[in-house]
């Protein structure tokens, strides 16, 4: 699933469409896009000089993440896991204890 994320005051934000985040999720990229690219053709013109991008939901995000971890793909030290988890959590983490 992909989400469009606005820019806005230097934070991207991913609650464009609605405040409920199914409203904002789009099983391919191109979905993502076009949707956006409708809003923008309906939106004031003060608001259609807007950054945006289309990402992964975050709920995807962590998916790919875990499945890297499971498929050895992924180096042990992996730097997220480390910002994410204690020192003592991340040595269970990969010592088999979660």
């Amino acid at each position: 699933m992909f989400e469009i994320q606005v820019l806005e005051q230097g934070q991207w934000r991913d609650d464009l469409v609605s405040n409920d985040a199914e409203d904002n999720q789009f099983a391919t990229r191109k979905e993502a896009e076009e949707a956006m690219t409708v809003l923008l053709a309906e939106a004031d013109p003060r608001d259609q000089d807007v950054e945006w991008r289309v990402e992964l939901t975050s709920q995807e995000r962590q998916d790919h993440h875990a499945a890297y971890h499971v498929s050895g793909m992924m180096d042990r030290d992996c730097q997220t896991c480390v910002e994410v988890l204690s020192p003592a959590d991340y040595k269970e983490y990969f010592a088999g204890g979660k």
